[in-house]
């Protein structure tokens, strides 16, 4: 509770907030797990937490440690409810319109991607609708392209389709902390020529 968790869901296992650090409340979309007969932690401050945040409290376990199986399988639960709320999010980046949008599409995809593997990729495409090359950027991760200026349900395509269609020049490839980094640096989405 008390560090910067940025985007992360919160799980807390039998939170000891009343005796470490100065946080009061925790985000609303946290999940906190403790046993009522939990001899260490008092459960009433987690009833506190829950109160004051809006947090979820889910009462599970016999004890302080919440090692038995129903605790354990009450974290997994906790955690996976997360991964469902991060592919409903994906699901929205792919249905949402991003028409002149190709630099913060591409880094919201870099952003919302649940693992690290992905790089923003820079440079031109052709387009067919302007009949000229255009400066651009997309996603690219083992094989794949996603390219959200790419109408809804085309925006995943195979990485040796998608280079034989769009023919594109790469001007620069960044990886996806990369990326995030030179948007907060400089308060844009990119391009990023010569910021690097």
């Amino acid at each position: 509770m008390n560090i910067n968790s940025g985007t992360a869901k919160l799980v807390l296992l039998c939170p000891a907030w009343k005796n470490w650090g100065t946080a009061k409340t925790a985000r609303p979309d946290t999940v906190i797990l403790h046993s009522r007969a939990d001899d260490v932690i008092p459960f009433t401050d987690s009833e506190d937490l829950a109160a004051k945040s809006g947090a979820t409290l889910i009462e599970v376990g016999t004890d302080h440690r919440l090692a038995d199986p129903e605790p354990l399988e009450m974290m997994l639960e906790a955690c996976l409810i997360d991964e469902e709320v991060e592919a409903q999010e994906e699901d929205d980046l792919l249905e949402r319109d991003w028409a002149g949008l190709c630099y913060t599409a591409a880094l919201q995809w870099a952003r919302e991607a649940d693992d690290g593997e992905w790089v923003v990729v820079h440079g031109q495409v052709w387009s067919d609708s302007l009949g000229k090359r255009i400066e651009h950027a997309w996603c690219e991760s083992e094989g794949v392209v996603v390219d959200l200026a790419l109408p809804v349900g085309s925006r995943i395509v195979e990485r040796d389709r998608y280079y034989r269609s769009a023919k594109p020049e790469v001007r620069k490839v960044y990886s996806s902390e990369d990326a995030m980094l030179l948007a907060i640096r400089t308060k844009h989405d990119g391009p990023w020529d010569g910021m690097d």
